[in-house]
């Protein structure tokens, strides 16, 4: 088996693409990567591991060594190209793998329109030619199925497509950039929208990447796809991620789940009954006439959260019998209202004030559950109050 792995794609690089950190100009519409770095810390990585690699700008040779050198005491490596030094050393990525100046390498030829190949490429005059000897990145290509998808999706769409897996990985357009779960997935999420990555290309938000998911499940319309969604065995993450967003689900989403209530032979994905459930018509309400000390409950409540700055009254709050199962509280804002169940008397007034809060920042702010959104006012108000108790009663021990 040969110790070299050629990169090449049309065009001719710039030198100052390699000697620059920060210069990033991909040609193609929807570029892997973009932060400029990633050949610099692929040809430090393949220097420190001992490979050896040149790059041709179409039949010119520009070839990579490290000369050492002492700062401050402290020997480096610092890399050279043609014999004149570079601003960086051996040390760039100390904690980056092979296999990831071999992605980075990969991405930067397919960004381009190019390919790869464990064979020694002939240099062209117009294209940019990248030839690595280093036995440890050849065997990274021929198990490139671990970092790179070649795999025809089982079902494709605009947000995310699924490949048949299982794997613990998510990819972003075929590349892999993390996990967002212990468990493996049944069907590997390759994602399609634009998604933020770090400068590594890996997840830089994983709730951004669920909603992702999320969103691309809620809207399906490939009903038997759906089935082996959402009814993928405990082991795997499909039957725990979190399908509970704003997004709006499609017919084929709502009738799969309908049909796979019923079913108690198989595993159903919580939320995606929750999903489901919050959508059913909303029964007839029928409004409680509270006893006395269900008044005084309410009364409490809602004065504890006017004590906490939440004039939640400012909304007329209407106690009804029901709002079905599992529902105890909602923001009707057709009639700008808080609505409450009557059984939510008897979790207490703690509980009550709890929901109230809820029901009016969905009015007032307009705010969504699960959004981000709600979840930054949430920790504004949690900082606040500490804030508030450290200023009045010192900082806690």
């Amino acid at each position: 088996m040969s110790n070299t792995i050629s990169f090449q794609n049309p065009g001719l690089i710039d030198p100052r693409c390699i000697t620059t950190i920060g210069v990033s100009v991909k040609e193609g519409e929807n570029p892997i990567g973009f932060f400029g770095t990633g050949l610099k810390y692929a040809i430090a990585i393949i220097l420190r591991h001992g490979g050896k690699i040149s790059i041709w700008r179409g039949l010119e040779e520009l070839s990579f060594d490290v000369a050492e050198e002492t700062i401050r005491g402290k020997a480096f490596n610092v890399v050279r190209m043609n014999g004149a030094e570079l601003g960086f050393t051996t040390d760039l990525g100390k904690h980056w793998k092979v296999w990831q100046a071999f992605r980075e390498l990969h991405c930067n030829a397919t960004d381009e329109g190019g390919f790869t190949t464990a064979a020694e490429v002939e240099p062209s005059p117009d294209a940019t030619t990248v030839r690595v000897d280093l036995p440890a990145m050849v065997e990274c290509y021929y198990n490139r199925a671990k970092y790179l998808l070649e795999t025809k999706p089982i079902i494709d769409g605009p947000f995310v497509a699924y490949h048949p897996g299982p794997s613990s990985g998510i990819f972003y357009r075929s590349i892999l950039i993390g996990q967002i779960s212990q468990k493996p997935h049944l069907f590997t999420p390759n994602l399609i929208e634009q998604t933020t990555l770090t400068e590594d290309r890996t997840i830089a938000s994983a709730y951004d990447v669920g909603a992702l998911i999320g969103k691309s499940i809620l809207q399906c319309e490939d009903a038997e796809f759906l089935e082996r969604f959402l009814t993928a065995p405990r082991d795997y993450a499909e039957s725990e991620l979190d399908l509970d967003w704003y997004y709006e689900p499609s017919d084929a989403f709502m009738r799969t789940v309908a049909k796979l209530i019923p079913d108690t032979s198989r595993s159903l994905n919580p939320t995606a009954r929750k999903v489901y459930e919050k959508r059913q018509p909303a029964p007839d309400l029928i409004q409680a006439e509270l006893l006395p000390y269900e008044e005084e409950v309410l009364a409490k409540a809602i004065a504890f959260c006017r004590s906490l700055r939440f004039p939640v009254d400012e909304f007329p709050v209407v106690m009804v019998e029901s709002l079905g199962e599992n529902l105890l509280g909602m923001a009707d804002s057709n009639r700008r209202q808080i609505v409450l169940a009557r059984r939510a008397i008897q979790l207490g007034d703690i509980f009550i004030a709890s929901t109230l809060i809820e029901e009016w920042v969905h009015l007032k702010h307009g705010f969504r559950d699960c959004s981000r959104e709600m979840q930054n006012w949430l920790f504004e108000q949690m900082t606040f109050f500490g804030a508030a108790y450290v200023a009045r009663h010192g900082a806690m021990a």
